[in-house]
């Protein structure tokens, strides 16, 4: 069939119309895409202007941030503060930095590193100190990096060199700088210029070499005063007690004579009474300048030991009786518990503290009671109180009474101006301090004064000291002056008859003193002005003991006992220094006293010591050596030369008992074993009792 145009016209409008639906469609879409695109744009532009904003904001808290950062560091003019790369490049200089080393901050920003401001012989030597084991030693930033995570920002003092070479003492601190992606970003150096610090140090040190040049030298003219006092007191004191027992025996007047003659009489030994009296209290005096100046200095030698504080009070009780003798109005008691209170101490000065006490407590009570008590405190410590009912004092002066050249006052006057030099109290508060002590007092007037110290207490011995204690028959470091009520006659102490003594002292009238002392003993005596005048004389003479002064001419007390030690034939003699001079005791004689002499314990101390020499005798020696075993050193040199043997305390009974005849030595660690039966089984024979160390006999 044919087909017309109006049928070709009918799908055409149809295409036709589909077309333009689908164009006015898509025009339709496209205007709403481009509408939604205008959104999208200005809400875009809208978030790009806000985070710009935002971006300014921040960078302007930034900018001020970064200002206020550098203000701080062009601030810190008085400290350094560099900032390195991990390279040690220097990327931060501030101004502190340039006014202490002289650049300016863009001359050493991103050309210098820290290692061109160091001393690189100082930097090569701390990297060889801290170099491990046989491995190289460290330089460059890997010496800083190590001290920056050794020291984690502490300083240490190191030398930064100026621009104009200069060094400069500075304490530094590296500190590693860590970024929170890329790990360390690098390093910040602190320095401070310290030379200042270093220029007071260095002042300090030669004050301290000043003080200490001072102190020596005071020290020296504290040692050569006492030397040049001791000397003379020796002479005056000795032939003071000489004159007076020759006067009572063949001056003083009988009953029968006149009553003018018994008047001189009397006051002829009242006067010699005085000088014996002063020349004692000065030599009190000198010792007590001196205890207190080594004590002040450091230099004093401390002998700790572990002891009963009974043994010390009993001591010290026993060292006064004979001034309490001459107050017989007044008691002197003791109230000790029984079971021992352990100290560790200097024996000697504790004593010396507590005769102090008692001597202070004598001089202000005419009637009533001294008493010393002690017990355990609950903090481990024990309290000694000294006790009196005397005239005491106001309460506002128990601490200045513990100071140097301070008494007791009362409306501006010494309470009954006592004699003394205000010097034992600081001594007794030197000490004390010096055991971890401590010392008050508490007084009332008219209601006597209460003396107290603590001292920290030890563990008890195991076994306990027993109820009854018998006092120790000898110490050679007895302290205790002559009971009040001796015979002023000659010491009835006298060695072998006819024994030959060598003194050896350059004052001539010590010599003459020692000469008739010593033959008034009846002893042989040969005379040596100096050293080797002495050495001289005991190689021809062979004497059976000597004495030894150490401050000579020509050969000194020390160069000639060396000697003596060193001579086979005269290394035996027994040796006796007696001496003005400091540290007299650590020469190395048999026994050492000082100047002036004690002529009791100097005539039993020869009697000793020549009992175990004479005619090449041995004096036989038995040692109590349980509990404690003793050591061969710990023995005295009168012990060593004689035949020694080491016995428990059966086998000393049984040897006693048996008949034995000679010297009986007990350690001083043992007296809390020894028992009353002990002492009477030996008490008819000599007894040593030996200090808990090895101590000389001393004043």
């Amino acid at each position: 069939m044919a087909l017309t145009p109006r049928d070709l016209d009918l799908p055409l409008r149809a295409a036709l119309a589909t077309i333009v639906d689908e164009g006015v469609a898509s025009k339709k879409r496209l205007r709403d895409e481009i509408r939604t695109l205008h959104r999208a744009a200005d809400i875009t532009a809208d978030l790009v202007i806000r985070q710009f904003e935002k971006t300014e904001a921040i960078l302007a808290r930034f900018q001020s941030t970064s200002a206020q950062l550098q203000a701080v560091l062009d601030a810190a003019s008085q400290i350094a503060i560099i900032a390195t790369d991990p390279d040690g490049v220097i990327t931060l200089f501030n101004r502190g930095a340039e006014w202490m080393l002289g650049y300016r901050a863009e001359e050493v920003t991103g050309c210098l590193t820290p290692l061109d401001l160091l001393d690189a012989e100082e930097v090569a030597a701390r990297g060889c100190a801290i170099a491990s084991g046989d491995g190289p030693p460290l330089d460059g930033m890997a010496l800083f990096a190590h001290i920056a995570k050794a020291w984690h920002g502490g300083t240490q003092e190191w030398i930064y060199h100026r621009k104009d070479g200069r060094g400069i003492p500075v304490s530094l601190s590296i500190t590693a700088l860590q970024g929170v992606e890329r790990g360390q970003e690098g390093f910040l150096w602190v320095a401070m210029d310290i030379t200042t610090l270093k220029q007071a140090e260095e002042q300090l040190r030669r004050g301290n070499e000043e003080l200490q040049r001072l102190d020596k030298l005071k020290s020296d003219l504290l040692s050569s005063v006492s030397h040049e006092l001791r000397t003379p007191l020796t002479s005056i004191r000795g032939f003071a007690q000489l004159i007076r027992r020759e006067f009572d025996r063949s001056f003083a007047a009988a009953p029968e004579d006149d009553a003018k003659r018994r008047a001189k009489s009397q006051r002829i030994q009242e006067n010699l009474e005085i000088i014996l009296t002063e020349s004692e209290r000065l030599t009190r005096l000198i010792n007590t300048v001196l205890d207190l100046a080594k004590i002040e200095s450091g230099r004093i030698e401390w002998h700790m030991t572990r002891f009963p504080l009974q043994e010390a009070i009993q001591q010290a009780v026993n060292a006064v009786q004979g001034q309490f003798a001459t107050l017989p109005g007044v008691a002197l008691e003791t109230h000790l518990p029984q079971a021992p209170l352990m100290v560790e101490a200097d024996k000697d000065r504790l004593v010396q503290v507590l005769v102090n006490l008692l001597n202070n407590a004598a001089k202000f009570i005419t009637a009533g009671h001294v008493r010393v008590a002690a017990h355990a405190l609950a903090d481990g410590m024990l309290r000694v109180d000294v006790e009196d009912t005397g005239c005491g004092f106001p309460q506002d002066q128990a601490e200045s009474i513990f100071d140097k050249f301070q008494q007791v006052r009362r409306d501006d006057t010494l309470v009954d101006k006592p004699h003394g030099t205000g010097l034992g109290l600081s001594i007794c508060k030197e000490i004390v301090h010096h055991h971890r002590g401590r010392i008050w007092a508490n007084s009332e007037p008219g209601r006597g004064s209460v003396f107290s110290f603590t001292l920290p207490l030890c563990a008890p011995f195991e076994p306990a000291i027993p109820e009854t204690r018998v006092p120790i028959p000898l110490t050679l470091d007895q302290t205790s002056p002559a009971p009040a009520d001796a015979s002023p006659q000659a010491p009835v102490i006298h060695g072998p008859s006819g024994s030959l003594v060598l003194v050896i002292d350059d004052d001539p009238n010590v010599c003459a003193y020692l000469d008739l002392l010593f033959q008034e003993q009846g002893y042989r005596v040969m005379v040596a002005n100096n050293g080797q005048e002495g050495l001289d004389l005991a190689r021809q003479h062979h004497p059976h003991l000597i004495t030894l002064d150490l401050a000579m001419p020509v050969l000194d007390g020390r160069q000639a006992m060396t000697r003596l030690h060193q001579d086979p034939q005269l290394s035996r003699i027994p040796v006796v220094i007696l001496s003005a001079m400091p540290d007299f005791d650590q020469v190395g004689g048999a026994v050492a006293m000082s100047k002036p002499i004690d002529e009791q314990r100097l005539l039993h101390s020869m009697r000793l010591l020549l009992s175990d020499t004479r005619d090449g005798e041995t004096l036989p020696c038995l040692v109590l050596n349980e509990p404690i075993s003793l050591e061969a050193h710990r023995l005295p040199a009168v012990i060593r030369l004689g035949d020694v043997t080491l016995c428990s305390r059966e086998e000393l009974i049984r040897q006693v008992q048996e008949g034995f005849r000679g010297l009986v030595t007990v350690p001083g660690e043992a007296l809390p074993y020894v028992d009353r039966d002990f002492w009477e089984q030996i008490a008819a024979l000599d007894i040593l009792i030996l200090p808990a160390e090895p101590t000389t006999e001393k004043e």
